[in-house]
Protein backbone atom coordinates (compact mmCIF):
# COMPACT_ATOMS: atom_id res chain seq x y z
CA UNK A 1 0.00 0.00 0.00
CA UNK A 2 1.12 3.46 -0.16
CA UNK A 3 2.43 5.24 2.86
CA UNK A 4 3.24 9.21 2.96
CA UNK A 5 5.88 11.27 4.67
CA UNK A 6 6.43 14.04 6.46
CA UNK A 7 5.69 17.09 4.18
CA UNK A 8 9.74 17.90 4.34
CA UNK A 9 10.87 14.14 3.92
CA UNK A 10 11.76 13.60 0.03
CA UNK A 11 11.88 17.29 -1.18
CA UNK A 12 15.30 16.98 -2.33
CA UNK A 13 14.10 14.51 -4.18
CA UNK A 14 11.58 16.54 -6.08
CA UNK A 15 13.92 19.64 -7.20
CA UNK A 16 12.98 20.46 -10.79
CA UNK A 17 15.26 18.82 -13.09
CA UNK A 18 18.52 20.26 -13.27
CA UNK A 19 20.01 22.18 -16.67
CA UNK A 20 22.14 19.81 -17.62
CA UNK A 21 20.14 16.44 -17.34
CA UNK A 22 17.43 18.71 -19.54
CA UNK A 23 16.93 17.00 -23.09
CA UNK A 24 17.58 20.86 -25.30
CA UNK A 25 16.02 19.66 -28.24
CA UNK A 26 12.73 19.48 -26.03
CA UNK A 27 13.76 22.71 -24.48
CA UNK A 28 13.49 24.68 -28.19
CA UNK A 29 11.00 22.75 -29.72
CA UNK A 30 9.11 24.12 -26.51
CA UNK A 31 10.26 27.47 -27.56
CA UNK A 32 10.06 27.30 -31.62
CA UNK A 33 6.02 25.83 -30.68
CA UNK A 34 5.69 28.85 -28.39
CA UNK A 35 6.13 31.46 -31.56
CA UNK A 36 4.17 29.46 -33.80
CA UNK A 37 1.52 29.66 -31.51
CA UNK A 38 1.33 33.27 -31.31
CA UNK A 39 1.10 33.91 -35.01
CA UNK A 40 -2.09 31.44 -35.19
CA UNK A 41 -3.82 32.62 -32.08
CA UNK A 42 -2.98 36.31 -33.70
CA UNK A 43 -6.12 36.07 -35.91
CA UNK A 44 -8.16 35.61 -33.04
CA UNK A 45 -6.51 38.15 -30.80
CA UNK A 46 -7.40 41.30 -33.47
CA UNK A 47 -10.68 39.89 -35.01
CA UNK A 48 -14.20 38.31 -33.52
CA UNK A 49 -12.78 34.64 -35.56
CA UNK A 50 -14.18 33.08 -32.41
CA UNK A 51 -17.52 34.38 -33.26
CA UNK A 52 -17.16 34.17 -37.36
CA UNK A 53 -18.38 30.83 -38.75
CA UNK A 54 -19.28 32.46 -42.17
CA UNK A 55 -16.25 29.97 -44.19
CA UNK A 56 -18.48 27.05 -43.15
CA UNK A 57 -21.29 28.13 -45.38
CA UNK A 58 -19.75 30.52 -47.50
CA UNK A 59 -16.29 29.42 -48.47
CA UNK A 60 -13.33 31.90 -48.61
CA UNK A 61 -12.06 33.63 -51.37
CA UNK A 62 -8.26 33.97 -52.35
CA UNK A 63 -6.33 36.04 -49.51
CA UNK A 64 -5.28 39.39 -51.30
CA UNK A 65 -3.60 42.64 -50.19
CA UNK A 66 0.14 41.78 -51.53
CA UNK A 67 2.15 41.10 -48.27
CA UNK A 68 -1.15 40.46 -46.28
CA UNK A 69 -2.14 37.63 -48.47
CA UNK A 70 0.81 35.98 -49.02
CA UNK A 71 1.34 35.71 -44.99
CA UNK A 72 -1.84 35.04 -44.67
CA UNK A 73 -1.34 31.63 -46.99
CA UNK A 74 1.65 30.84 -45.48
CA UNK A 75 0.69 31.25 -42.16
CA UNK A 76 -2.19 28.95 -43.11
CA UNK A 77 -0.04 26.34 -45.09
CA UNK A 78 3.03 25.60 -42.28
CA UNK A 79 1.69 27.10 -38.67
CA UNK A 80 -2.21 27.08 -38.43
CA UNK A 81 -3.03 23.83 -37.08
CA UNK A 82 0.48 22.70 -36.60
CA UNK A 83 1.80 24.00 -33.49
CA UNK A 84 -0.46 22.97 -31.27
CA UNK A 85 -0.40 19.67 -32.22
CA UNK A 86 3.63 20.22 -31.11
CA UNK A 87 3.00 21.40 -28.19
CA UNK A 88 0.43 18.78 -27.65
CA UNK A 89 2.90 15.80 -28.65
CA UNK A 90 5.60 17.74 -26.63
CA UNK A 91 2.96 17.72 -23.90
CA UNK A 92 2.62 13.83 -24.10
CA UNK A 93 6.02 13.11 -23.77
CA UNK A 94 6.61 15.36 -21.16
CA UNK A 95 4.56 13.37 -19.09
CA UNK A 96 6.31 10.53 -19.70
CA UNK A 97 9.21 12.33 -18.71
CA UNK A 98 7.82 13.41 -15.16
CA UNK A 99 5.55 9.98 -14.19
CA UNK A 100 9.19 7.60 -15.40
CA UNK A 101 11.77 10.66 -13.38
CA UNK A 102 9.02 10.61 -10.25
CA UNK A 103 8.51 6.88 -10.44
CA UNK A 104 12.52 6.15 -10.47
CA UNK A 105 12.54 7.45 -6.60
CA UNK A 106 9.93 5.34 -6.00
CA UNK A 107 7.69 7.89 -5.65
CA UNK A 108 3.54 7.77 -6.88
CA UNK A 109 3.89 9.15 -10.21
CA UNK A 110 -0.01 9.32 -10.86
CA UNK A 111 -0.38 11.25 -7.78
CA UNK A 112 2.04 14.15 -8.82
CA UNK A 113 0.66 14.16 -12.19
CA UNK A 114 -2.85 14.81 -10.55
CA UNK A 115 -1.85 17.51 -8.55
CA UNK A 116 0.13 18.91 -11.40
CA UNK A 117 -2.97 18.53 -13.79
CA UNK A 118 -5.05 20.02 -11.08
CA UNK A 119 -2.97 23.06 -10.68
CA UNK A 120 -2.47 23.54 -14.86
CA UNK A 121 -6.24 23.49 -14.75
CA UNK A 122 -7.07 26.47 -12.22
CA UNK A 123 -4.17 28.25 -14.23
CA UNK A 124 -5.56 27.60 -17.38
CA UNK A 125 -9.54 28.50 -15.72
CA UNK A 126 -8.21 31.74 -14.63
CA UNK A 127 -6.50 32.58 -17.85
CA UNK A 128 -9.91 31.86 -19.86
CA UNK A 129 -11.91 33.94 -17.57
CA UNK A 130 -10.26 36.36 -16.57
CA UNK A 131 -7.48 36.92 -20.22
CA UNK A 132 -8.18 35.44 -23.05
CA UNK A 133 -10.88 32.78 -24.32
CA UNK A 134 -9.03 31.06 -26.27
CA UNK A 135 -7.13 29.13 -23.37
CA UNK A 136 -5.67 25.38 -24.58
CA UNK A 137 -4.47 24.65 -20.80
CA UNK A 138 -7.89 23.59 -19.54
CA UNK A 139 -8.35 21.57 -22.04
CA UNK A 140 -4.77 19.83 -21.92
CA UNK A 141 -5.33 19.51 -18.12
CA UNK A 142 -8.58 17.29 -18.62
CA UNK A 143 -7.08 15.65 -21.67
CA UNK A 144 -3.83 14.91 -19.46
CA UNK A 145 -5.59 12.58 -16.80
CA UNK A 146 -6.77 10.06 -19.49
CA UNK A 147 -2.83 10.08 -19.85
CA UNK A 148 -2.86 7.87 -16.93
CA UNK A 149 -4.88 4.95 -18.32
CA UNK A 150 -2.23 4.86 -20.89
CA UNK A 151 0.98 5.11 -19.09
CA UNK A 152 1.74 1.25 -18.98
CA UNK A 153 0.54 0.71 -22.76
CA UNK A 154 3.02 -0.87 -25.04
CA UNK A 155 4.10 2.03 -28.25
CA UNK A 156 1.77 0.02 -31.12
CA UNK A 157 -1.39 0.19 -28.82
CA UNK A 158 -0.66 4.43 -27.69
CA UNK A 159 0.03 4.66 -31.72
CA UNK A 160 -3.17 3.09 -32.95
CA UNK A 161 -5.33 4.73 -30.54
CA UNK A 162 -3.38 8.11 -31.01
CA UNK A 163 -4.45 7.90 -34.75
CA UNK A 164 -7.76 6.66 -34.05
CA UNK A 165 -8.63 9.82 -31.76
CA UNK A 166 -6.88 12.06 -34.71
CA UNK A 167 -9.28 10.27 -37.80
CA UNK A 168 -12.39 10.89 -35.66
CA UNK A 169 -12.54 14.17 -35.36
CA UNK A 170 -11.36 14.90 -38.19
CA UNK A 171 -14.07 13.13 -40.31
CA UNK A 172 -16.58 14.46 -37.43
CA UNK A 173 -15.49 17.99 -38.54
CA UNK A 174 -15.99 17.06 -41.96
CA UNK A 175 -19.58 15.57 -41.49
CA UNK A 176 -20.56 18.64 -39.18
CA UNK A 177 -19.30 20.82 -41.97
CA UNK A 178 -21.04 19.26 -45.08
CA UNK A 179 -23.83 19.68 -43.11
CA UNK A 180 -23.57 23.04 -42.04
CA UNK A 181 -22.91 24.04 -45.81
CA UNK A 182 -25.86 22.05 -46.76
CA UNK A 183 -28.29 23.14 -44.92
CA UNK A 184 -27.78 27.02 -44.61
CA UNK A 185 -28.54 29.65 -47.44
CA UNK A 186 -25.31 31.66 -48.20
CA UNK A 187 -27.50 34.76 -48.99
CA UNK A 188 -29.07 33.97 -45.12
CA UNK A 189 -26.53 33.97 -43.46
CA UNK A 190 -23.87 36.69 -45.08
CA UNK A 191 -25.77 38.72 -43.67
CA UNK A 192 -26.74 38.00 -40.48
CA UNK A 193 -23.00 37.27 -40.08
CA UNK A 194 -22.17 40.80 -40.62
CA UNK A 195 -24.70 42.38 -38.65
CA UNK A 196 -24.09 40.18 -35.66
CA UNK A 197 -19.70 40.89 -35.51
CA UNK A 198 -20.49 44.61 -36.25
CA UNK A 199 -21.29 44.56 -32.43
CA UNK A 200 -18.55 42.06 -31.32
CA UNK A 201 -15.56 44.78 -32.98
CA UNK A 202 -17.16 47.56 -31.07
CA UNK A 203 -17.32 46.06 -27.65
CA UNK A 204 -13.77 44.32 -28.33
CA UNK A 205 -12.76 47.85 -29.39
CA UNK A 206 -14.11 50.01 -26.80
CA UNK A 207 -15.32 48.49 -24.05
CA UNK A 208 -13.97 48.53 -20.49
CA UNK A 209 -12.39 45.35 -19.12
CA UNK A 210 -16.13 44.60 -17.13
CA UNK A 211 -17.68 45.03 -20.44
CA UNK A 212 -15.41 42.41 -22.22
CA UNK A 213 -15.50 40.25 -19.28
CA UNK A 214 -19.01 40.04 -19.37
CA UNK A 215 -19.44 39.55 -22.97
CA UNK A 216 -16.43 36.88 -22.58
CA UNK A 217 -18.32 34.89 -20.22
CA UNK A 218 -21.84 34.59 -21.60
CA UNK A 219 -20.51 34.11 -25.35
CA UNK A 220 -17.32 32.83 -25.61
CA UNK A 221 -16.47 30.90 -22.10
CA UNK A 222 -19.60 28.45 -22.28
CA UNK A 223 -19.33 27.36 -25.74
CA UNK A 224 -15.30 26.85 -25.25
CA UNK A 225 -16.04 25.10 -22.32
CA UNK A 226 -18.47 22.97 -24.03
CA UNK A 227 -15.99 22.32 -26.94
CA UNK A 228 -14.10 19.92 -24.72
CA UNK A 229 -16.19 17.33 -25.89
CA UNK A 230 -14.80 17.66 -29.11
CA UNK A 231 -11.22 18.86 -28.02
CA UNK A 232 -10.06 16.46 -26.08
CA UNK A 233 -10.29 13.66 -28.43
CA UNK A 234 -7.75 15.40 -30.93
CA UNK A 235 -5.57 16.59 -28.06
CA UNK A 236 -5.47 13.12 -26.25
CA UNK A 237 -4.60 11.76 -29.80
CA UNK A 238 -1.38 13.72 -29.88
CA UNK A 239 -1.01 13.54 -26.35
CA UNK A 240 -0.77 10.02 -27.16
CA UNK A 241 1.91 10.12 -30.38
CA UNK A 242 4.22 12.28 -27.41
CA UNK A 243 3.62 9.66 -24.76
CA UNK A 244 4.31 6.75 -27.38
CA UNK A 245 7.70 9.03 -28.92
CA UNK A 246 8.77 9.05 -24.92
CA UNK A 247 8.73 5.32 -24.73
CA UNK A 248 10.96 5.35 -27.54
CA UNK A 249 13.80 6.64 -26.45
CA UNK A 250 14.26 9.12 -29.88
CA UNK A 251 14.78 12.44 -27.94
CA UNK A 252 16.54 11.59 -25.09
CA UNK A 253 18.90 9.03 -26.99
CA UNK A 254 18.83 10.75 -30.65
CA UNK A 255 22.36 9.46 -31.87
CA UNK A 256 20.63 5.96 -31.44
CA UNK A 257 18.00 6.63 -33.75
CA UNK A 258 19.53 8.64 -36.29
CA UNK A 259 18.57 6.32 -38.92
CA UNK A 260 14.91 6.00 -37.69
CA UNK A 261 14.54 10.58 -37.18
CA UNK A 262 16.19 10.74 -41.18
CA UNK A 263 12.80 8.63 -42.28
CA UNK A 264 10.39 10.01 -39.75
CA UNK A 265 11.77 13.50 -41.46
CA UNK A 266 11.44 12.61 -44.95
CA UNK A 267 7.97 11.09 -45.32
CA UNK A 268 6.76 13.31 -42.31
CA UNK A 269 7.71 16.37 -44.67
CA UNK A 270 6.29 15.45 -48.19
CA UNK A 271 3.16 13.85 -46.61
CA UNK A 272 2.50 17.04 -44.45
CA UNK A 273 3.66 19.60 -47.32
CA UNK A 274 1.65 18.13 -49.60
CA UNK A 275 -1.81 17.65 -47.16
CA UNK A 276 -1.21 20.96 -45.90
CA UNK A 277 -0.94 22.18 -49.85
CA UNK A 278 -3.78 20.51 -50.25
CA UNK A 279 -6.18 22.09 -47.41
CA UNK A 280 -5.24 25.91 -48.48
CA UNK A 281 -6.34 25.03 -51.88
CA UNK A 282 -9.52 23.53 -49.96
CA UNK A 283 -10.61 26.60 -47.45
CA UNK A 284 -9.94 28.53 -50.58
CA UNK A 285 -12.75 27.76 -53.14
CA UNK A 286 -9.78 26.68 -55.89
CA UNK A 287 -11.27 23.35 -56.45
CA UNK A 288 -15.07 23.29 -58.14
CA UNK A 289 -16.71 22.53 -54.76
CA UNK A 290 -19.94 24.03 -53.49
CA UNK A 291 -19.25 27.38 -51.49
CA UNK A 292 -18.30 26.11 -47.89
CA UNK A 293 -18.19 22.54 -48.41
CA UNK A 294 -14.69 22.87 -49.48
CA UNK A 295 -13.73 24.84 -46.58
CA UNK A 296 -15.46 21.69 -44.41
CA UNK A 297 -13.01 19.30 -45.97
CA UNK A 298 -10.31 21.37 -46.08
CA UNK A 299 -10.56 22.03 -42.09
CA UNK A 300 -11.10 17.74 -41.59
CA UNK A 301 -7.89 17.50 -43.57
CA UNK A 302 -5.62 20.07 -41.68
CA UNK A 303 -6.38 17.79 -38.42
CA UNK A 304 -4.25 14.84 -40.38
CA UNK A 305 -1.65 17.51 -41.97
CA UNK A 306 -1.48 18.97 -38.68
CA UNK A 307 0.23 16.18 -36.75
CA UNK A 308 2.46 15.59 -40.24
CA UNK A 309 4.16 18.92 -40.46
CA UNK A 310 4.46 18.89 -36.81
CA UNK A 311 6.07 15.20 -37.11
CA UNK A 312 8.74 16.93 -39.77
CA UNK A 313 9.80 19.92 -37.42
CA UNK A 314 10.24 17.62 -34.28
CA UNK A 315 12.52 15.28 -36.59
CA UNK A 316 14.24 18.59 -38.34
CA UNK A 317 14.94 20.52 -34.95
CA UNK A 318 16.17 16.53 -33.35
CA UNK A 319 18.75 16.28 -36.37
CA UNK A 320 19.70 19.77 -36.13
CA UNK A 321 20.39 19.87 -32.19
CA UNK A 322 22.84 16.93 -32.43
CA UNK A 323 25.24 19.68 -33.95
CA UNK A 324 27.02 21.33 -31.01
CA UNK A 325 27.36 24.67 -32.68
CA UNK A 326 23.70 24.97 -33.28
CA UNK A 327 22.92 23.42 -29.78
CA UNK A 328 24.65 27.10 -28.70
CA UNK A 329 22.94 29.22 -31.45
CA UNK A 330 19.62 27.94 -30.57
CA UNK A 331 19.91 27.80 -26.60
CA UNK A 332 18.18 30.89 -26.12
CA UNK A 333 15.20 29.45 -28.17
CA UNK A 334 15.32 26.68 -25.16
CA UNK A 335 15.23 29.29 -22.45
CA UNK A 336 12.06 30.37 -23.77
CA UNK A 337 11.03 26.75 -23.81
CA UNK A 338 11.53 26.63 -20.20
CA UNK A 339 9.40 29.28 -19.53
CA UNK A 340 6.71 28.24 -21.84
CA UNK A 341 4.01 28.04 -19.50
CA UNK A 342 4.69 31.67 -18.20
CA UNK A 343 5.46 33.14 -21.74
CA UNK A 344 2.20 31.63 -22.92
CA UNK A 345 0.12 34.04 -20.73
CA UNK A 346 2.09 36.76 -21.08
CA UNK A 347 1.71 36.52 -25.06
CA UNK A 348 -2.52 36.51 -23.96
CA UNK A 349 -1.97 39.47 -21.36
CA UNK A 350 0.37 41.59 -24.13
CA UNK A 351 -2.08 40.58 -26.67
CA UNK A 352 -5.30 41.28 -25.36
CA UNK A 353 -3.86 44.91 -23.52
CA UNK A 354 -2.76 46.01 -28.00
CA UNK A 355 -6.02 44.99 -29.19
CA UNK A 356 -9.08 45.49 -26.45
CA UNK A 357 -10.59 48.77 -25.76
CA UNK A 358 -9.41 48.78 -21.99
CA UNK A 359 -5.59 48.85 -23.73
CA UNK A 360 -4.83 50.33 -27.11
CA UNK A 361 -8.13 49.31 -28.90
CA UNK A 362 -6.59 48.20 -32.09
CA UNK A 363 -9.25 45.25 -32.58
CA UNK A 364 -10.05 44.80 -35.96
CA UNK A 365 -7.63 47.29 -37.11
CA UNK A 366 -4.83 45.67 -37.92
CA UNK A 367 -3.52 43.93 -40.94
CA UNK A 368 -2.11 40.40 -41.25
CA UNK A 369 0.86 41.43 -42.22
CA UNK A 370 1.00 44.35 -39.32
CA UNK A 371 -0.16 41.22 -37.11
CA UNK A 372 2.50 39.26 -37.61
CA UNK A 373 5.17 41.74 -36.90
CA UNK A 374 3.63 42.43 -33.60
CA UNK A 375 3.92 38.24 -33.18
CA UNK A 376 7.58 38.72 -34.18
CA UNK A 377 8.12 41.16 -31.87
CA UNK A 378 6.22 40.22 -28.91
CA UNK A 379 8.36 36.72 -29.74
CA UNK A 380 12.03 38.33 -29.60
CA UNK A 381 11.37 40.27 -26.25
CA UNK A 382 10.27 37.19 -24.98
CA UNK A 383 13.48 35.64 -26.09
CA UNK A 384 15.25 38.33 -24.44
CA UNK A 385 13.21 38.13 -20.87
CA UNK A 386 13.40 34.67 -20.93
CA UNK A 387 17.73 34.21 -20.98
CA UNK A 388 17.43 37.33 -18.99
CA UNK A 389 15.12 35.93 -16.01
CA UNK A 390 16.87 32.02 -16.41
CA UNK A 391 20.41 33.88 -15.39
CA UNK A 392 19.15 34.55 -12.40
CA UNK A 393 16.72 32.09 -11.53
CA UNK A 394 16.35 28.26 -12.75
CA UNK A 395 12.68 28.53 -13.60
CA UNK A 396 10.31 30.82 -14.99
CA UNK A 397 7.70 32.42 -12.24
CA UNK A 398 4.74 30.22 -13.16
CA UNK A 399 6.80 27.04 -13.81
CA UNK A 400 7.77 27.52 -10.11
CA UNK A 401 3.89 28.51 -8.80
CA UNK A 402 3.09 25.04 -10.41
CA UNK A 403 6.21 23.22 -9.18
CA UNK A 404 5.22 24.22 -5.82
CA UNK A 405 1.44 23.06 -6.07
CA UNK A 406 2.32 19.88 -7.75
CA UNK A 407 5.08 18.69 -4.29
CA UNK A 408 3.12 20.73 -1.94
CA UNK A 409 2.23 18.49 1.11
CA UNK A 410 3.07 15.05 2.29
CA UNK A 411 5.71 12.69 -0.11
CA UNK A 412 3.42 9.77 -1.85
CA UNK A 413 5.51 7.00 -1.96
CA UNK A 414 4.42 4.57 -4.93
CA UNK A 415 2.09 1.38 -3.95
CA UNK A 416 4.18 -1.92 -3.28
Amino acid sequence: MSHNAKPNEGTAQLEPTKSAKRIASIDVLRGFALIGILLANMRAFKTPALHDMSAYVLGQTWPEGGMSGAIEAFLHWAVIGKFYPLFSFLFGLGFYLFVSRIEERQLDGSYYFKKRMAGLALIGLIHLFFIWSGDILHTYAVAGLFLLLFYRKPIGTLIRWGIGLLVFPALLTALLGLVTALTQNPEDVQGIIEMSLAPIVTIFQSGSYVDILQFRMSMEVPVLLFNLFFAVPNVLGVFLLGLAFGKWGGLQRPKEFATTWRRIQLYSGWSGAILSLVYVLLIYNVFPLPAGEGYAYGQSLNMIAGPLVMLWYVSTFVRVMENERMQTRLAPLGAMGRMALTNYIVQSIVSVFLFYGFGLGLFGRVSVAAGMGIAVTIFILQLLFSVLWLKKYNQGPLENLWRKATYAGATRYKQK
